[in-house]
């Protein structure tokens, strides 16, 4: 398929639920942990609660930047996006709606990058688009952090308890 394209962040995560899965039936007794940065994160997170409920939590995480929260404003604009343009992804999900990070700073780093086959460096297609936002107001809506917070990962738990002490506006669901 299209390279930055997917159609659903679920089928990554039953994807590497599924890995998961393999791993430990090959290297029974060791300990099992997912480690994701950024969208890895997000699928490391959302992994994590789907191998808890299928009564095989994983034995901790490693996660860089997480994708699961917006600031205030994103939310805003884009709240009223999904919600007047869902059908978008359906007719045009290779549309490229976002642009390739620059790293202008370094750019022996930003060469790297875009030589990479390893890393996704096109623009962000609508689809794939769609599905983060998705997952990002999954996880404000309090329903990502609750799930999150008993899959019985001692130190995440924690953390996220804390996060939402601190934060209790992303505690609320919304009516």
């Amino acid at each position: 398929g299209l390279r930055g394209h997917i159609w659903s962040v679920d089928d990554v995560v039953a994807d590497a639920v599924q890995f998961i899965g393999q791993m430990r039936a090959r290297f029974p007794g060791l300990k099992t942990f997912a480690h994701g940065h950024s969208f890895g994160g997000q699928v490391a997170l959302l992994s994590s609660v789907r191998c808890a409920e299928a009564q095989q939590p994983l034995d901790g995480m490693i996660l860089t930047t997480p994708a699961c929260a917006m600031t205030e404003q994103a939310k805003a604009e884009n709240a009223s996006t999904i919600k007047y343009l869902w059908w978008l992804p359906l007719f045009l999900p290779w549309l490229p709606v976002g642009t390739t990070p620059q790293n202008d700073a370094y750019p022996a780093l930003q060469t790297r990058f875009e030589t990479d086959p390893l890393c996704v460096n096109v623009n962000v297609r609508c689809a794939y688009g769609f599905e983060l936002l998705r997952k990002f107001f999954w996880f404000d809506d309090g329903k990502g952090f609750e799930k999150i917070t008993k899959t019985r990962i001692p130190a995440p738990r924690k953390a996220f308890e804390r996060f939402l002490k601190n934060n209790p506006q992303s505690n609320k669901r919304r009516r």
